[in-house]
C-alpha cells in the first residue's frame, strides 16, 4: 500500500478516535503511527540490517512488537492519563493491515514461527527505487495533496470552525457534497474489490481496494458526524472578538 495513503489513514483514523473520545491528543501520534514501519523498517531492512529480512518489513511490521507497545500504552493511560501511546500503536496496527500482514505470516508473528524467510539481499539503492515508483504514480500525489490540505486545515481548525459555525448553511452543503462523493467512490471500490477487478494505480489488487473501501468508509463516519455536530451547534452572528472585549460605553 502506498506510504502516503498510510497517513491518510492514520489522519482518518486520529480524527475519528478524536471526535469520539472529544481528546485531540489521538491525532498526532495516530499519524506518526501509521506511517512509523515504513520510516523505520525499509531504511533499517535496505541499508543497515538487508542480511535479516530483505522485504522492508521489519520490526514494526510485526504483530507481537504491536502487542507490547499496547500493553505498555494502556499502562501510560492509566496511570498518567496520557493516550499518546495508545494512539501511536493504533496507527502501527492500521499499517500492519493495509499491508496484509498475515500473508507473511513469519514476518507478522516472529519470533513465534521461527526466523524471517531467507530472501534475496536488495542493494541499498532498492529504498530509493521505492520511493522513485512510489513518486512516479499520479494517485500517491493524489494522497500527497490530501495530507497536506489535512496539515493546512489542522493548523487552522480553529478558524475554520468559527467560519463554519457562523455560515451553517454552506458548510453543510460543502460537507454533505463531500459525504455523496466518498459514497460514490466508496461504491466504485467496494464493486472492484467484490468482482476482483483491480483498479490500476490506485491499489496492489483486489483486497487492497476492499482495505481503501473501508478507509473511505472511515471517512463518511467522520464527516457525517462532524455535519451532525455543526448542526447542533448554535450559529455566531458576531466577531468572538467583538464578544470578548465590547466596546466601552460612551
Amino acid at each position: 500500500m502506498f506510504f502516503f495513503f498510510h497517513l491518510v489513514t492514520g489522519i482518518i483514523l486520529g480524527l475519528l478516535i478524536a471526535d469520539l473520545l472529544h481528546d485531540h491528543r489521538w491525532i498526532i501520534p495516530c499519524v506518526i503511527g501509521a506511517a512509523l514501519p515504513d520510516i523505520i523498517d525499509k531504511p533499517l531492512n535496505f541499508i543497515l540490517l538487508p542480511a535479516i529480512n530483505g522485504n522492508g518489513r521489519f520490526l514494526f511490521h510485526n504483530l507481537i512488537l504491536f502487542a507490547i507497545i499496547l500493553v505498555a500504552g494502556f499502562l501510560i493511560w492509566k496511570y498518567y492519563a496520557s493516550p499518546v501511546i495508545v494512539a501511536l500503536d493504533v496507527g502501527i496496527l492500521s499499517h500492519q493491515i493495509l499491508d496484509s500482514m498475515w500473508m507473511e505470516p513469519q514476518n507478522w508473528l516472529y519470533p513465534l514461527l521461527g526466523p524471517y524467510p531467507v530472501l534475496p539481499v536488495s542493494p541499498p539503492d532498492h529504498l530509493f527505487d521505492l520511493l522513485q515508483a512510489d513518486l512516479s504514480n499520479p494517485v500517491e500525489w493524489g494522497f500527497i495533496i490530501v495530507c497536506t490540505c489535512a496539515l493546512v486545515l489542522y493548523s487552522q481548525r480553529v478558524f475554520i470552525t468559527t467560519a463554519a459555525a457562523r455560515h451553517k448553511k454552506n458548510a453543510g452543503t460543502l460537507l454533505q457534497c463531500a459525504v455523496f462523493m466518498l459514497w460514490a467512490f466508496c461504491g466504485i471500490m467496494l464493486g472492484c474489490a467484490l468482482l476482483k477487478i483491480p483498479l490500476k494505480g490506485l491499489a496492489g489488487g483486489a483486497g487492497e481496494d476492499l482495505f481503501t473501501s473501508a478507509v473511505i468508509a472511515l471517512a463518511i463516519i467522520l464527516l457525517i458526524r462532524w455535519k451532525t455536530a455543526l448542526k447542533n451547534t448554535p450559529p455566531l452572528t458576531e466577531d468572538p472578538e467583538t464578544c470578548n472585549n465590547p466596546a466601552p460605553p460612551h
